[in-house]
């Protein structure tokens, strides 16, 4: 069991919201309407990540082939289909695809094993993905760095829901896909009045994660207020200690299945 003086807590953990072909090729289904300032952005920040060896929790939005076109909104991301691919530069393995069941359970020490762990995301909200949010919600991360698409909807949900989980938040601003500029505007004025701070890529860059244990008041922090024990967060492990040499495990319809596209 860990003592007060051997815990660990991730210092920092990245959040990669639907970084997929159909919202970020210029020939996917629903491309983002900055899409020519934010690839560049997203190119730096997950190098960064890369660097900074942060662990990533990415959501992946997944839509049934039956399900009918809302709002005037194209078809997009269809289970299978080579639009919902991940962009294969946001993968970085290990990464490991969390299904859903008829389950709450998520393991929350995964990043013992993997780098990056990927939750499907079938609404606009990542947390009504109950396992993500039970993921996110026990994970003991002192600070999320958030990216991806869209700042109106999914972003703006993420890091509201993690401020309300009383987390450190920082929303990369230009590494964040939109298709409502005004409506984007408006979240990020929301997102930062309630806390987080809003950081473009260069300077995040500039910036690096402290190697270094956390004091017990840190990591008590970083538990939140639901009542864990040091014996649960000694669970955690510091970034450095995630293997490299293991591959991403693909899952049917998941990011790297490409056989399934190639099947429609």
């Amino acid at each position: 069991m860990s003592s007060r003086t051997n815990g660990w807590s991730i210092e920092c953990v990245a959040v990669d919201l639907n970084t997929q072909r159909d919202f970020c090729h210029p020939g996917g289904a629903y491309p983002v309407a900055n899409l020519e300032t934010f690839l560049p952005a997203l190119q730096r920040t997950v190098e960064w990540v890369g660097r900074q060896e942060v662990p990533i929790v990415s959501s992946f939005d997944s839509h049934r082939k039956w399900e009918v076109d809302r709002e005037g909104i194209p078809r997009h991301c269809v289970d299978g289909s080579e639009g919902q691919r991940k962009l294969e530069f946001t993968l970085m393995p290990p990464w490991r695809m969390v299904e859903g069941d008829n389950t709450l359970w998520a393991p929350i020490d995964i990043f013992t094993t993997c780098r990056q762990v990927i939750f499907r995301k079938r609404t606009r909200d990542f947390f009504a993905n109950p396992k993500a949010d039970r993921f996110l919600t026990q994970l003991p991360a002192l600070e999320y760095v958030i990216f991806g698409l869209a700042i109106e909807t999914s972003v703006k949900n993420v890091a509201l829901g993690l401020i309300a989980r009383h987390r450190r938040v920082r929303v990369v601003v230009d590494a964040c896909g939109y298709w409502n500029k005004s409506e984007a505007d408006l979240a990020l004025r929301q997102i930062e009045a309630k806390g987080a701070q809003i950081l473009t890529s260069a300077e995040l860059v500039g910036q690096s994660v402290e190697r270094r244990r956390l004091t017990w008041a840190e990591r008590e922090e970083a538990a939140g207020s639901n009542g864990r024990s040091a014996a649960y967060l000694h669970a955690s492990v510091p970034p450095t200690s995630i293997p490299a040499s293991m591959n991403g495990k693909r899952t049917p319809g998941g990011p790297g299945d490409t056989a399934a596209a190639a099947r429609r």
